[in-house]
């Protein structure tokens, strides 16, 4: 037998998330740089690392929920929100915008190959991050920006592609 138990609080708790959506996905804080000329066939992932380290660093220990977005400059478009412990959010993002050594693999639900494919677009990118308390929120707010949102890039994680 299974018993139901009802959290009286949610309507504070999705209070909560959509004041963390209203700043976190309007427009990207930071936005990454790659050299001239990347493309899908040249990809200088410690060049693109020397133009970014800075920024990355800067966001360790930063955040435990970010937002990614590809524009143009004036106009941005909001493309998948992710969770992140804080410790490791400047190596997840590493992952997103520059992508594994070339002896890795991409971890799973790695948005690397849609940002790659912006940057030869010559797209923009960019990406803010906030940091949610207490750190277990972050997958309440994550979960619940995904459902009211709706980012492209999440749509396609849980469409399996």
């Amino acid at each position: 037998m299974s018993h139901r138990f009802d959290c009286e609080v949610v309507g504070e708790l999705d209070k909560f998330a959509g004041r963390v959506a209203a700043w976190l996905c309007k427009a990207p804080c930071y936005e990454v740089s790659y050299p001239d000329g990347c493309n899908s066939e040249n990809w200088p992932v410690d060049e693109i690392w020397k133009l970014n380290q800075e920024t990355f660093s800067r966001v360790r220990n930063c955040g435990n929920v970010y937002a990614i977005f590809v524009g143009n400059g004036a106009t941005w478009s909001f493309r998948y929100i992710g969770k992140s412990k804080p410790e490791s959010l400047g190596g997840r993002l590493r992952q997103h915008f520059i992508g594994p050594q070339p002896e890795a693999k991409c971890p799973p639900h790695s948005k690397h190959v849609e940002i790659k494919q912006a940057v030869c677009e010559r797209q923009l990118v960019g990406f803010s991050c906030v940091d949610v308390r207490p750190g277990e929120l972050n997958v309440y707010v994550e979960a619940w920006i995904q459902r009211t949102r709706k980012p492209e890039w999440n749509e396609r994680d849980e469409a399996g592609g």
